[in-house]
């Protein structure tokens, strides 16, 4: 399936495929600005839900109330923009111009949700030193990650669109966006993928794999700790200190719905999974017997 059958594949069906802009007209194009989705009076609709509850998991939780699961799938969402708007562009730092755009996407998000939001949110960042240790990697662990970042996108679109009447459009539309520069990119990245591992040997694949996972295990332990903020941050807004058992829950709960969220809804794509297994059947295997930890 090539890009445009994918587009209207996954598009709504009231949507044409010649309405779908190119990634190229969406975000290279010098006429597209933050201002077309977010900000000057187009603001999020906090009486919705922003995230999807399958990557939220906020209903799940039955000690909360209905109006704390919408409060913490906000703080949730906020985390969400944080993390994407610090970490892709470390991942990324080779294609900086495209990274920027919509890593202002999700600052510009941020900013709105900030301004609109009556507590302050803690964010967990990446360590000072993320960045060079990522580009210390292979370059095929980074491109694999990268391959993650853009089917993950794809996923949390798609996933959009199944609760979309109830979601705040804006957060969708942004979901959107990120989805289209995604599939435009990720064909461009798996062909990148196979290239180098073109010349390595299946020992060197099999220790790029476990870079792959290093560099998870990095982005892991900062999302671990944003679990804890959003905890805080509902705490004050709510003004309840929740027991032990519920904190113990809320930790199980929300730890796997963030590990979904950014690791599982990646490991487990099926186009994800076929560039794999196109550079090595083995790490495919190894792969899928990983993700369950993440789902």
């Amino acid at each position: 399936m090539n890009i445009q059958q994918r587009i209207s594949y996954e598009t709504p069906l009231n949507t044409s495929v010649d309405a779908v802009p190119r990634i190229d007209d969406v975000i290279a194009n010098a006429g597209w600005r933050i201002e077309e989705i977010i900000g000057g009076g187009k603001h999020l609709d906090f009486a919705k839900p922003f995230l999807p509850d399958t990557l939220a998991q906020t209903e799940a939780l039955a000690f909360l109330d209905s109006f704390e699961q919408l409060t913490l799938n906000h703080i949730r969402s906020h985390g969400y923009l944080h993390a994407m708007a610090r970490a892709e562009p470390l991942l990324a730092s080779d294609k900086a111009s495209s990274i920027r755009r919509y890593g202002q996407m999700f600052n510009g998000f941020r900013d709105e949700f900030e301004c609109s939001f009556d507590t302050i949110c803690g964010t967990a960042n990446p360590p000072a030193d993320f960045g060079a240790r990522i580009t210390a990697h292979h370059p095929l662990a980074i491109n694999l990650m990268i391959l993650h970042a853009e089917w993950m996108a794809q996923r949390h679109y798609m996933q959009s669109l199944e609760e979309a009447p109830g979601l705040d459009c804006r957060f969708t539309s942004l979901l959107r966006r990120r989805w289209m520069e995604a599939t435009e990119q990720a064909e461009l990245d798996a062909a990148s993928a196979r290239s180098i591992a073109a010349g390595m040997t299946a020992r060197d694949i099999d220790a790029t794999i476990s870079e792959y996972f290093e560099i998870i295990v990095d982005l892991d332990t900062m999302l671990m700790d944003q679990v804890t903020y959003d905890l805080d941050a509902l705490s004050r807004i709510s003004g309840r200190r929740f027991n032990a058992d519920e904190q113990r829950e809320y930790q199980r709960v929300q730890r796997r719905a963030v590990r979904w969220t950014f690791f599982g809804s990646a490991m487990t794509h099926p186009d994800f999974l076929a560039t794999v297994e196109g550079i090595s059947p083995a790490s495919r295997v190894k792969i899928q017997k990983i993700a369950p930890a993440f789902s």
